[in-house]
């Protein structure tokens, strides 16, 4: 059987691509020198939803090592995933921020804030102190609520500007009609009017 490889993270510097192998394996591809892949992290449990910080230094992503299961919606009885930061590429001063379970991370451009979605849908800030080498977490407070239906927390989709001002969030839709998608192009054309 075929291993099953996703991307996952580009490095802000544009010098490495992280991929992960069958759901548990996150391995570094180095897109100048030798590029040669080297295993970042291997155990049994699954992981996933890598962001680089701005500075490429630290590493958010979501890991189901928990003991817990999810108690809602279709995740339910589903292994808690939570939400950790590991400094880069070393995967060393790993830290969980969520406290509850938490997937889908996603950086405030400046590193300061640190945002994730709960099991039930509520979407999370952290902040975050990086000074050199060391990092330290806040506590984890609500933002607002998700209409993420039926669906796992996990697939919820959004992200958010680089000032943590606005999100932009895929709801799940409540019309059992054909789901259509519309793409806008030559959208800026309106705006030099």
């Amino acid at each position: 059987m075929a291993a099953r490889i996703k991307p996952e993270a580009w490095s802000p510097d544009g010098r490495f691509v992280l991929y992960r192998r069958d759901e548990v394996v996150l391995l570094n591809l180095p897109t100048q020198s030798d590029r040669k892949p080297k295993v970042v992290s291997d155990s049994p449990f699954m992981k996933g939803g890598f962001r680089f910080s701005a500075d490429g230094r630290w590493l958010a992503y979501s890991l189901n090592e928990s003991s817990r299961y999810t108690d809602s919606g279709a995740a339910r009885n589903t292994p808690t995933a939570e939400i950790y930061i590991a400094a880069f590429p070393a995967m060393t001063q790993v830290q969980r921020v969520s406290t509850a379970g938490g997937c889908s991370p996603h950086w405030r451009r400046d590193g300061r804030e640190l945002f994730y979605v709960s099991p039930h849908g509520t979407v999370m800030s952290v902040d975050i102190k990086a000074a050199g080498a060391t990092l330290e977490t806040g506590t984890p407070r609500p933002l607002f609520q998700l209409a993420i239906g039926d669906t796992s927390y996990c697939a919820a989709r959004y992200d958010v500007t680089g000032d943590g001002e606005k999100f932009l969030v895929m709801e799940a839709s409540s019309s059992s009609a054909d789901e259509q998608t519309h793409i806008v192009t030559n959208w800026d054309v309106a705006l030099r009017r």
